[in-house]
């Protein structure tokens, strides 16, 4: 007897399940038993560079330097704004990214607590609240609190963007000043965190900001955050 359609999205559902708890038995095998983990490289650094990805599709196919740059306020047409709703699928992608960081973070400095929860929750990640906490924690160990907030206000900022676009959309305001940060943080920690130096987006991350920095008018002022992953030029 041929399965109905909702008893093949109840299979899809249970397969993708299990899916979720091998990969948490996966993950936890390469910090505890390596000798039998199937990865070649560490699963936060995996991590590291799906959101470097997400951040090059942002900024190079999504929401590319050069587009026309100007302040949106709310609007019931934006659907019909190609530009704009381009802007906002960028949003999401830096959304996703930094979420992707910050938990990155987590699994690399306290993998026991992070797979811990995985294994209780049946594969689910812990709260992006709780492994931003673990974050904030080690950066205060090298930088201010000024600094510290800095990178909390980006990560606040970004998530109240993503939120509102995945769940509503109405509300929208685009602007560089909200990439320079999101961009800036991003690749401030990949470049403290990954372990890997094989991570070519970072380049591409670089030279975004640089772009918009050169293209800005004389009466833009854009943010400038105390922290950069970017070499000081000697000149």
């Amino acid at each position: 007897m041929d399965q109905s359609a909702l008893e093949q999205i109840k299979q899809y559902q249970q397969e993708v399940e299990e899916h979720h708890r091998a990969a948490t038995y996966e993950i936890w095998a390469y910090y505890h038993e390596p000798e039998v983990s199937k990865y070649e490289s560490s699963p936060h650094d995996q991590q590291f560079k799906q959101a470097a990805a997400y951040i090059d599709m942002a900024i190079t196919k999504v929401g590319a330097p050069g587009d026309e740059w100007k302040d949106r306020d709310v609007s019931i047409d934006w659907l019909s704004r190609r530009d704009w709703s381009r802007h906002m699928a960028a949003d999401l992608f830096y959304g996703v990214a930094l979420e992707l960081i910050v938990s990155a973070v987590h699994l690399k400095l306290d993998p026991r607590d992070y797979l811990t929860y995985m294994s209780i929750e049946g594969g689910k990640t812990p709260y992006i609240n709780d492994s931003e906490e673990i974050l904030k924690g080690d950066l205060r160990r090298d930088i201010s609190e000024d600094h510290v907030d800095e990178i909390e206000g980006t990560l606040k900022l970004v998530r109240k963007k993503r939120n509102n676009l995945a769940h509503l959309g109405h509300h929208y305001q685009g602007s560089p000043n909200y990439s320079i940060l999101f961009v800036t943080v991003a690749g401030y920690l990949i470049d403290r965190y990954a372990d890997t130096t094989v991570i070519p987006e970072l380049e591409t991350m670089a030279d975004y900001l640089d772009q918009l920095e050169q293209d800005k008018s004389d009466s833009e002022i854009y943010p400038e955050l105390s922290v950069d992953f970017r070499p000081v030029s000697s000149d």
